[in-house]
């Protein structure tokens, strides 16, 4: 977890990053390495947009590029942008379950409860132990209607002990 580092580690992976970069300057991954440090690392979210848009440059078919613009445009509160990198990374990677549960995410901020529902389910449908998916769905369910015994449903549906890893290195487990 980068945002968990000290200062002398965040150097270390900034070093890294920065020798990776010295040996392939047209790597995308390490343009991508270098936008998640930025943004976990340093908070800094316009110099992470800029080697995001150099990793999608250099590898447009990358949707992990995407994901990590529309969390920085999320936690600006551009949502529309949000929604628009979602959609793309979903259109590149279609078969995974975390760009449904972003769009849904995103919708459920808005309080846009049916698209959120839409993706939430998509995204289950996709991965039945999503459990960031699950738990959205139940928020969902429970500040659009209030309804517990559907919200308790949609929580319920994830396996015990299961879980999942997001595209952020992040093992969930419920």
């Amino acid at each position: 977890f980068i945002n968990r580092l000290n200062s002398a580690q965040l150097e270390d992976v900034k070093s890294n990053i920065e020798r990776a970069l010295a040996i392939a300057p047209e790597l995308p991954e390490a343009h991508l390495a270098l936008g998640i440090f930025h943004y976990w690392g340093r908070r800094d979210y316009d110099s992470a947009l800029r080697a995001l848009d150099r990793a999608i440059e250099l590898q447009p078919s990358n949707s992990d590029s995407r994901t990590f613009r529309a969390a920085i445009y999320r936690r600006r509160g551009e949502w529309r942008r949000s929604l628009t990198e979602s959609e793309r990374a979903l259109e590149l990677n279609p078969r995974e379950s975390f760009s449904p549960t972003d769009i849904g995410d995103t919708y459920l901020s808005l309080r846009r409860w049916s698209e959120a529902e839409r993706a939430l389910t998509r995204a289950l449908a996709l991965d039945p132990h999503n459990i960031n998916a699950a738990f959205h769905l139940a928020q969902t369910y429970i500040n659009s209607t209030g309804n517990i015994p559907r919200a308790r449903q949609a929580w319920e549906g994830i396996p015990e002990g299961k879980g999942q890893v997001s595209p952020y290195g992040l093992v969930i487990l419920r």
